[in-house]
């Protein structure tokens, strides 16, 4: 099969490339269309051609206000979606498959062109689009409706299924394609060795850590909220890691800290992480954080279960699917810092406990499906779609027609 893979700004990294690579390697021609990379950024793609299509002459540009760059980018977005139809049109995918849509109220009107090229799938990654993230007000513009404009959906967890008919979605074109372990090069030798055992922290008190890309829904306002509540003698043997890019303004998270009085038990490291790096985040830690508001797959706990550390979560998304209260470590309601700072403290006490979490969480990682086992399960998807575009009144009655019928809604 030829593929084509779309993920404009490359929202999702680790999962393009695992994908990618896992169909190229059951014999699969990959293409991956985003834009350049950023300093630290690896794809690593062994037999991808990637292609940094999109946004290549605003990449890099600086000077500019936020509001000037992303109207820049905007129409830099256009521009690029048109000369993607051509070069598709040249390539004759089998399947093309986007990862994300980051402007639906635009995309949604190239999509008929990628249709007479091939069938079109979304990996709708969040069913909420975004996240609710309030910086994404604008990209969050018609969101649903683009959604019934694709032959299939692909989604990580069953849950998302409910949530897609809720908008109108048939089941019957959604599929639960599961999300596997993202492998970095530093997480290998974690993943081989005993990681379960204690953490490599000499501090004395429990380090937790909350790593990826700091936003709104990430909920780092309600860990610190949790933090105020924890007993002061508890909250005194504890420490709160804070590690990643920030993409919001984090002057308000420091000001939180200082006026509820535990800007000592917090740490900030504001960056992009490079991949050999993040092992030894892991390693180091004594308890991994995802206090989120919202969330349908996450990335980063695919990444952090081969470390074997305990998880404290939100009940929602991938979490609550995915790991066992008491078992993995311990699982609070949304938005409620209480719940959050009555986890926080038992799990600070009770270092047996700990221990026991993190080697649940190390066998949880060892039944993960594997990206072959995924890769299979994707192409099962993309055969059948071929194999429906190959149907005389496919024109007719098929997804054209349903595609048809959206757009005139």
């Amino acid at each position: 099969m030829k593929i084509a893979i779309i993920d404009p700004s490359l929202f999702t990294i680790p999962y393009d490339r695992e994908l990618c690579d896992a169909l190229a390697k059951k014999g699969d021609t990959v293409h991956l269309y985003g834009c350049p990379l950023l300093i630290g950024e690896n794809l690593s793609l062994a037999e991808t051609c990637f292609h940094p299509f999109f946004y290549r002459f605003i990449h890099y540009v600086d000077g500019f206000t936020k509001g000037i760059r992303l109207f820049l980018k905007g129409i830099h977005h256009i521009f690029s979606m048109l000369c993607l139809i051509a070069e598709l049109s040249r390539l004759k995918p089998d399947i093309i498959h986007f990862q994300w849509c980051p402007l639906p109220m635009v995309d949604r009107w190239f999509l008929p062109g990628f249709r007479k090229i091939a069938s079109l799938i979304l990996t709708v990654h969040d069913t909420t689009p975004f996240n609710d993230d309030p910086a994404s007000c604008l990209q969050r513009i018609g969101t649903e409706r683009i959604l019934a404009l694709f032959d299939r959906l692909v989604v990580h967890t069953h849950r998302s299924i409910s949530r897609l008919r809720s908008v109108s979605i048939p089941e019957d074109r959604i599929t639960v394609v599961p999300h596997g372990i993202l492998s970095h090069d530093s997480l290998t030798d974690v993943a081989n060795a005993d990681s379960t055992v204690e953490s490599n922290n000499d501090t004395g008190d429990v380090l937790f850590l909350q790593f990826g890309k700091i936003k709104p829904y990430k909920g780092i306002d309600l860990l610190i909220r949790a933090a105020a509540k924890m007993p002061g003698d508890v909250r005194n043997r504890c420490r709160f890691l804070i590690v990643g890019k920030a993409y919001m303004d984090v002057l308000q998270l420091h000001e939180m800290c200082e006026q509820l009085g535990v800007g000592e038990r917090f740490s900030f490291d504001l960056r992009f992480v490079d991949d050999h790096e993040i092992a030894g985040l892991f390693h180091r830690a004594d308890v991994l954080l995802f206090p989120y508001r919202e969330i349908e797959a996450s990335g980063v706990l695919m990444a952090s279960l081969a470390a074997g550390r305990p998880i404290v979560a939100t009940r929602i998304g991938v979490f609550d699917e995915l790991l066992e209260n008491n078992e993995h470590g311990l699982l609070v309601q949304p938005e409620d810092p209480s719940d959050l700072a009555d986890a926080l403290m038992k799990i600070a006490l009770e270092k047996d406990q700990r221990i026991r979490m993190g080697k649940n969480v190390r066998k949880l990682f060892d039944r993960i499906p594997n990206w072959s086992e995924i890769a299979d399960v994707t192409r099962k998807l993309y055969q059948d779609l071929i194999d429906e575009r190959q149907w005389p009144n496919y024109l007719e009655n098929g997804s054209l027609a349903h595609q048809k019928r959206a757009i005139l809604k």
